[in-house]
């Protein structure tokens, strides 16, 4: 079982930018210390790391350049993006994009592992019907209770 953040350090010293394994690892991190109210949301969640969204997602969601787009969570089983399975369970799966993360990190200078906890925390909670107030409540909770 990994250990919390608080609990554990992760040094990130990159000469070069983080690999979709490195990205991974925070990720895999920031999951272990999800706030309680998400939780739920994250139970048997697959963690994918992808380079950008494909076209046929930033089509769906109406986004324009695919650095626009960080993080997309699916809480169902979906042959296409839109067509629903007709199979008898939920598949969930959080796919974060590594080259708009890092475009992030590099304009905004945050800690990454701060940036991708805000991203992961934002987008889980969005989908979830969560307001972009109790998402602020939820990421600053989160930056207090885990000392990175």
């Amino acid at each position: 079982m990994a250990q919390p953040l608080e609990r554990r350090r992760i040094i990130m010293n990159f000469s070069t930018p983080p690999a979709p394994e490195d990205l991974h690892g925070v990720g895999i991190s920031v999951l272990d210390s999800m706030p309680h109210e998400l939780v739920v949301f994250c139970e048997d969640m697959d963690l994918i790391v992808e380079e950008f969204a494909g076209r046929e997602i930033l089509d769906e969601l109406d986004v324009e350049s695919e650095f626009d787009l960080l993080a997309v969570y699916r809480d169902q089983a979906e042959k296409m993006p839109g067509v629903v399975s007709k199979r008898g369970h939920t598949t969930r799966a959080l796919t974060i994009f590594r080259r708009p993360i890092l475009d992030l990190w590099c304009d905004t200078a945050e800690d990454l592992v701060v940036l991708v906890r805000n991203v992961i925390i934002s987008e889980i909670a969005q989908a979830n019907g969560f307001s972009d107030e109790e998402i602020e409540n939820l990421c600053t909770v989160a930056a207090a209770t885990n000392s990175l």
